[in-house]
Parts: structure tokens; sequence; C-alpha cells
């Protein structure tokens, strides 16, 4: 009888970045060595990550094969920015025709300090920046 012992190299985890959006689609993983388990927030079907699942925050993904002294793990920290919300003001309930009314949008979450609200209306269109706080 013959035994031969392989040796395995560390683990490695394929098609993470390392930062998300809330709303990102889902995303299928991959690892080296073949045929290991990947565990964490927002991991369904095995190997599909969905970052909306996971929540906003650092998440980790770890990846392991084998088992005992033959187990390999990789582990990999992603970002995943929060969801923005959005609250709309008025100034008044109705406006008539040819008269301005103000509209204050707040947006909260996300990453960085703008952005970018679309306007669509019958009489104008157009993009407002929107200063997160």
């Amino acid at each position: 009888m013959n035994i031969d012992v392989i040796q395995l190299n560390g683990a490695q985890i394929f098609g993470l970045q390392n930062l998300y959006c809330y709303i990102d689609s889902v995303i299928t993983l991959t690892a080296n060595p073949a045929g290991g388990t990947f565990s964490g927030p927002g991991l369904f079907q095995d190997s599909l990550f969905n970052p909306s699942l996971a929540g906003p925050g650092t998440q980790t993904i770890l990846y392991s094969f084998g088992s005992g002294n033959c187990l390999v793990e990789t582990d990999k920290n992603i970002f995943i920015k929060d969801s923005i919300k959005t609250s709309i003001y008025v100034a008044s309930d109705s406006v008539c025709y040819g008269k301005t009314i103000n509209i204050r949008v707040i947006a909260v979450g996300g990453s960085g300090d703008d952005f970018i609200h679309t306007w669509t209306n019958p009489v104008e269109t157009g993009d407002r920046i929107v200063t997160g706080k």
C-alpha cells in the first residue's frame, strides 16, 4: 500500500472586492482549493454573496477546506456601505400654478457627503446635489 502525502498551500477567495454598496447584486464566489465551505453574513446557496443580506459595516467572509491537521482557512474583510434613506419636507401641501414651493430632501446613510437626487416633473427635470449629514 502506498500513501501519498500532499501538502496543501493556503486557501484563496476569489470574486470579492473590498467595498460594496448596500444594494449590490448577487456575487458568485470561488476559492482555491475548490470544494471547501464559505461562511459568513450574506452567503446563501454555498457560494453566493449578497451585500444587502450581509448588512452595513465591516463583514468577514471565511473559506475552509479540509479537516483536522489538513484544514486550511482564509478570510476576507469587506466593507458594505449603509443604505441611503431620504426624507422629503415641503413648505405646503399644495401649490398654485406658476407659484414656487420649497422642497427639502434630507439624505442619511451611504458613504461620503454628496448624493445626487434626480427630480422629475412635467415642467422641469434635472439633477440636484443633496448634502448628506
